[in-house]
């Protein structure tokens, strides 16, 4: 089906301005869906699509063009469909031009035969890019063409599936990152968790190896992440960077990076890291709760300004919190923060249970105050929202999977999950966004 044709909006906010019959799903026990790709372009007001069933209800998520925007191509995934609606948004009388339309069947795939030998780049790539090497996977099996659009569903029979930890940095990058991964595993033993309280999350030495090798993948987007936006290594801080993981790359990398951490608190028991970082050029701060505003504000501006996991432990409003950030980002910069999904797969089938979804009430609990855990989780869209709201532009957000790389065998569970967030990242486990400050936002800092 395609479509090519002008739509001009009536008199009234959200009144429908074109109806589109669709075509309907053939027959076969693979068949999960359809995929309604458009390409829009609204010259006035904002456009409304969404599809309706054949008991008139809607089925999947309306998506909203606005004007300005130039030509958008948007994808809507619906278990099923008769009709699709065009309507004007808030204002009225909304003009746009559908410049094509068309569907897509999307069909149930086992890929049992073919998930091994993908694995390594399947967890570091989830979404379009773990689809595209799925989708060529299928070509050559099928002998016809898959494309990524025609995957609504993957399956695996096969389990357990060895992960191979180290196999999965097969890239300089990665080879990079896994190498001081392993340089702060080694310092472990020196690592005193008797100095902190576990009550506020900070554990023992077998987590902290475990809580180190997944992150590894956040170093890993991070790095790309900061090389998406184009620009050669510069300055960088990281405030809460804990035991170093990312400064310690960046610096290995080229970057100039200081190091903000409360480590005054933590009586030493980090020590060793601190001085890891000192060897390697790292700038380090040590600063306590009461006194960690005052001397951030003296650092000055940077080219790039990273907060990793730590806005899911800001009590009450992030607001002052992302404030600050931006404000030690020179004219140009970039800021990066990474945190839990709080819509992630785990997340939905705990609440399908009546679960909780937060951290241990126990612990909570039995904490002093503050709690030091994890206050709020977010979505993607309100990490974009709050970036925007911060004064930036150019917000870009990612989703990776941190979860399944504390494991050294993917299960059936394992592997439904996976398979689940290549299709859908938005079950993803981890958030990566950035944005760069709008230009001629007043700076404290320079």
């Amino acid at each position: 089906m395609s479509e090519s044709r002008d739509i001009a909006g009536p008199e009234d906010p959200w009144g429908t301005a074109a109806t589109l019959p669709l075509p309907p799903l053939p027959d076969g026990a693979d068949v999960v869906g359809v995929r309604i790709l458009a390409d829009v372009e609204v010259e006035r007001g904002a456009l409304g699509i969404y599809a309706v069933d054949r008991t008139s209800q809607r089925t999947g998520e309306e998506v909203i063009v606005n004007a300005g925007a130039g030509r958008q191509a948007i994808a809507i995934d619906v278990a099923s469909a008769a009709t699709l609606f065009l309507r004007n948004g808030e204002q009225p009388r909304v003009r746009a031009r559908l410049h094509d339309l068309h569907t897509v069947v999307r069909r149930r795939f086992d890929v049992s035969d073919l998930l091994e030998p993908l694995l390594p780049r399947l967890l570091k790539d989830i979404g379009a890019r773990a689809l595209d090497v799925i989708a060529a996977a299928l070509t050559a099996r099928e002998g016809r063409t898959v494309s990524r659009d025609e995957i609504g569903e993957l399956t695996c029979a096969r389990a357990p599936i060895a992960l191979r930890f180290d196999t999965l940095w097969n890239d300089d990058l990665g080879r990079r990152i896994l190498a001081d991964t392993n340089d702060l595993i080694a310092l472990l033993p020196t690592y005193d968790p008797l100095r902190v309280d576990p009550k506020n999350l900070y554990f023992g030495r077998e987590f902290f190896a475990t809580y180190l090798r997944q992150s590894a993948i956040r170093v890993y987007h991070c790095v790309r992440q900061l090389e998406a936006g184009g620009r050669p290594p510069g300055t960088v801080l990281e405030i809460g960077s804990l035991f170093g993981q990312f400064p310690l790359t960046l610096q290995r990398l080229g970057y100039r990076a200081t190091a903000v951490d409360r480590y005054r608190t933590y009586a030493g028991a980090f020590d060793a890291y601190l001085d890891l970082l000192r060897r390697e050029g790292v700038t380090v701060v040590e600063t306590t709760r009461e006194r960690e505003g005052e001397m951030v504000s003296e650092l000055g501006a940077f080219d790039a300004v990273l907060s990793m996991a730590v806005i899911e432990h800001i009590p009450h409003t992030p607001r002052l919190f992302l404030e600050s950030l931006v404000s030690h980002v020179k004219p140009g910069g970039i800021l990066v923060l990474d945190t839990p999904n709080i819509a992630r797969y785990w997340n939905r089938k705990r609440l399908a249970a009546g679960d909780t979804i937060h951290q241990d009430i126990e612990k909570q609990y039995a904490s002093d105050i503050p709690y030091e855990g994890h206050h709020r989780e977010y979505t993607r869209a309100e990490m974009i929202w709050m970036l925007e709201q911060a004064g930036c532009c150019d917000v870009r957000a990612r989703y990776f999977d941190y979860n399944l790389l504390q494991f050294s065998e993917l299960w059936p569970d394992h592997l439904q999950a996976l398979l689940a967030m290549i299709v859908d990242p938005s079950l993803a486990d981890t958030i990566l966004v950035s944005g760069t400050p709008a230009a001629g936002m007043e700076r404290r800092h320079s």
